[in-house]
């Protein structure tokens, strides 16, 4: 999280990227998102959780990122259905 923070901050410094704050979420949730995706693979307890937090974090830094190209309701749409596909899932295994 701290290295994503000082890559943002590296970027938005030397002007690659211009600075918004609506992006700064992308930088927080993006990385803490996929980390949170990849440890509910390798988690003996509670992967579900995990995996539904990682969707959803994932999708906050998505929506932040990309807001000016892609709807957030697009994105919202998406991550329910996936949020629905895990629960179906978990139902399936019992």
């Amino acid at each position: 999280l701290v290295a994503s923070l000082g890559f943002a901050a590296v970027i938005y410094s030397i002007n690659i990227i211009s600075f918004e704050y609506l992006n700064l979420p992308a930088w927080i949730f993006g990385p803490l998102g996929v980390y949170t995706l990849l440890y509910s693979f390798f988690s003996p307890r509670d992967p579900i959780y995990y995996l539904v937090w990682g969707v959803i974090m994932t999708c906050v830094g998505v929506v932040s990122a990309t807001y000016a190209v892609v709807p957030p309701l697009l994105i919202l749409g998406i991550v329910l259905i996936i949020i629905a596909i895990i629960g179906y899932s978990c139902l399936q295994e019992e």
